[in-house]
Formats: structure tokens, sequence, C-alpha cells
């Protein structure tokens, strides 16, 4: 069995720019609140001095008024012109040749502002990004060197997505619980996890698709598998067709490579952390050994129109590379000889607001591939992506792929209206579509920040 394997290793830091100019998306972000009270108090104790001074008669009183009077305000104006990095969050500029020994801030590269609950003090070391490829794949060492420049780009994003934090914007909470409110969820009769949904079609969607969640809807119209064989829905955004499925279990792995095979698609990506995959309700894709084939044989079914056929599915793994620092792994299978690029990001916990920055250097990596010439003829097929439930990360990370898609094809276009896709998404899957205010608030930072990111992909070369 032929193996090659290298070891590459990249690095990238961020570089903060605390007096960014608003007028190129690099603006002031918030300050924190108690910051305003305490210049506001400073100036107008200042002021108060000064009114005294002029009150009173006495010449000496009057200078000593004066002088802290003037010592006050001034400084209250160097706050207010000269703020520190500590007590601010800005948009950062993305440098794609950082300065070596920069301290890797991955929560302030992007403003998260109070969402992600950052410091900007924090100094800590930029260790390099192991890189490890596997396999006789010709693609993926291209696919390497792409990589470590959309990295570089982005800064080395070793950090893994956060648990929840404290704080949100409140605008962007605000507008997250509108969308809520507006939100409907499935149609009951078109559930089929419903128990008003035709009993032939619901029994068959429980034979076959062994749902691991039956508390999150499949709409029956647009399930993506013939005979809803599999707990999946096809989601329509503004630039192609994606499908959001549910984490496949053992007894489900068949399944999901059917689903894979009957649409075509050519990329991939699981959001599956590793401590999910050790648990026995989930299962790696595919097959572990480099070129090892396996074989799935074709499986009638029968459905309310008749009997189906899920087609039979020759599956290998060609090659895969790993990147252990960011929990990051891309495999390179064939299905029924076809590549397969399969993106399985291992770092965002469930539930989890995740890393803006994080975010968009796996969406940027998800489109690469999907340009890749080994798929580039079924770039448009849809793109499969799952979580656990196939809700909450998937739905976010689909909207963000929408996102930079829209301005990889707009440069100069304006805010994309995400909110009307996700109301629509949330009537074929869930109303856990974009499951929380703090994964809503991440896809709005990275819209806000469109035009840096992809100035810093231009500028990488990628």
């Amino acid at each position: 069995m032929p193996t090659a394997s290298t070891i590459a290793e990249t690095t990238g830091v961020y570089r903060h720019n605390p007096v960014a100019q608003p007028g190129n998306n690099t603006g002031i972000i918030a300050r924190v609140p108690w910051r305003k009270v305490r210049t506001c108090t400073i100036a107008f104790v200042g002021a108060g001095f000064i009114a005294a001074a002029i009150a009173s008669g006495a010449f000496i009183p009057t200078a000593v008024f004066a002088t802290a009077g003037l010592i006050c305000l001034a400084t209250a104006l160097c706050q207010i012109l000269n703020p520190s990095s500590s007590t601010q969050r800005n948009i950062a500029q993305l440098s794609p040749t950082p300065t070596a020994g920069s301290p890797a801030q991955a929560e302030s590269l992007l403003p998260g502002s109070h969402c992600l609950a950052a410091s900007n003090d924090r100094q800590s070391a930029t260790p390099p990004i192991r890189t490890v490829i596997t396999g006789n794949s010709r693609e993926l060492p291209a696919i390497a060197e792409t990589l470590q420049g959309i990295l570089k780009a982005l800064g080395s994003v070793t950090h893994t997505f956060p648990s929840f934090s404290r704080f949100c914007s409140a605008e962007v909470s605000k507008r997250f619980l509108e969308l809520r409110k507006r939100s409907r969820d499935v149609p009951f009769e078109q559930n089929l996890n419903g128990g008003a949904c035709t009993r032939a079609s619901a029994a068959n969607f429980r034979n076959y698709a062994l749902s691991k969640h039956s508390n999150i809807s499949c709409h029956q119209a647009y399930c993506a598998m013939p005979g809803q064989a599999y707990h999946a829905n096809y989601i329509d955004m503004h630039y192609g067709r994606f499908i959001a499925a549910q984490g496949a279990v053992n007894r489900t792995h068949n399944r999901f490579l059917q689903l894979l095979a009957v649409n075509d698609t050519a990329i991939s990506v699981a959001l599956v952390t590793e401590n999910e995959l050790k648990s026995r309700d989930n299962t790696r894709i595919g097959p572990t050994d480099i070129d090892q084939p396996k074989t799935i044989p074709a499986l009638e079914i029968t459905t309310t129109t008749g009997t189906e056929t899920l087609p039979s599915v020759s599956v290998s793994l060609v090659g895969s590379m790993d990147l252990p620092d960011m929990k990051l792994r891309i495999d390179q299978l064939e299905i029924n000889g076809k590549p397969h690029f399969r993106i399985n990001e291992m770092g965002w916990v469930d539930g989890t607001a995740n890393n803006p920055v994080r975010l968009a250097a796996i969406t940027m990596i998800a489109e690469t591939l999907r340009r890749h010439p080994a798929v580039l003829e079924r770039a448009n097929n849809p793109m499969v992506v799952n979580c656990n439930a196939g809700v909450g990360r998937t739905g976010t990370f689909i909207v963000a792929s929408d996102i930079i898609r829209h301005y990889g094809q707009n440069p100069q276009g304006g805010p994309l209206d995400i909110d009307s896709k996700i109301l629509a998404a949330r009537q074929r899957r869930s109303l856990k579509f974009v499951q929380n205010s703090r994964q809503y608030q991440n896809l709005v930072i990275l819209q806000e920040n469109r035009n840096a990111i992809l100035r810093a992909m231009l500028e990488a070369g990628v």
C-alpha cells in the first residue's frame, strides 16, 4: 500500500489596530460603558473646578481651581482622542505578513465586541501549525499550500471555538429575538417527525432514516434522500443549495454515503468534535485505511409512491491531511470513482457561539476546495453539512458559506439579507437553525468584516 507522509508548518499572527477608521470597515465597534462614565466624570469635575475658579475672588484659590480644572479637561480629552486598546474593541486590520513574534489574538481579530469576551492584553506566542499529509493523493499537497495561505491571511487560528460568553451585543440580541418571533416551524402535516404527517411516509422515514434526534423537523417535500431514507433537508440559499443533515451513527453510516452519492456532491463538512466522535452515537464517514475500498450494497426501499432503489456505492480513502493543532482534518475520498473532499472541523463544541475568525477560515477552506479543478464540474452540486443534530452549528456554517460566496462574487455588494434565508431554512429544518444569539452575532460579525477578509485573501494570493 503506497503511503507518503509530508509534514509542513505555517505560522500566522494577528495584528491589532487600536485606532482603525470607520470608513473602511475597520471602525470602532464599542467602548466599555464604564470608560464613558469615567471620562464624563473627569470632564464634569474639571468644569466644576474652572467654575469654582471663576467664582472665587482670591488669587491663590483661583489658580488652584483653574489648574485642577485644566488638568481634568486635558485628561478627558486625551482619553477621547487616544483610547487604549484594553478598553476598546476594534475590527483589526488583517495582515498576511504579520510581524514575527506578535501575539496571536484570535478573539480580537474580528469585532466580537462583548460577545467574544476577549482580552486584548493577553500575550501568547503563536505556535506553528503542523500539517501532516498521508496517502497517495495528488491533490492534497497543493491544497496544503493554499490552506497555508488562508491561515496566514487570517492568522494561524489555532484557538478552538470558545464556550458561551456572558455578553452579547444588545442590538444583535434584539434582532435575533425578533427573528425568532417571526419564525414558524415546519407545518405539522409536512414534518416527517410529526404525528399528522401521512402515516406511510412517517413510518417509512422512521424505518430507514433512523433519526438520531426525533424532535428535529424533516420537511417531507425537501428531504434530500429518496424515500426519506436519511434525516437531511435541502436548504436553498442566495448562492446555491446546501444539505443540512444529522450526524451519522454506525447504523446510518452507509445511508450517509448514499446521500453523498445520490446528490453527487463534491464537498461535505462535518462539525463534530473529537469527544463527540468517541461516543457510540457518532462515526467517522468513509474508510479509515488508505486505499482500502468499501462497497455499500444497493438497498430497495418501499415508499408511498412505490419502490425505490438506493444505489450501491464504492468508496475509498485516497489521502488525509491533518492539522492537529487546529483540530481539523481534510479527507479525500473517492465515491464511485469521483473525488470528494470531506472537511472535519473538530474544534466547535455543540451549542457554543464559535469564533468568527475560525468560522471565516473554515468557510474559506470549504469554498476553496469547492473550486478545485478535481471537482470543479460539480461545484454547484449541494454541499452537505452536518453536526450532531444538523441545525445549530450546521445552520451557522451554511449561512456563513453563503456570506462568503456572496462577497466573493460581489466584492462591492451591500449587506446580504441573511434573516430571510434563516427564516426559510427554519421552515424546512427547525427553529434551531442558527441556534442562539451568539451564533447569530458571529454571522453579523462575518458580514460586517467581509471587505477585510476578502482583501486579506487577495493579498495572500488565495
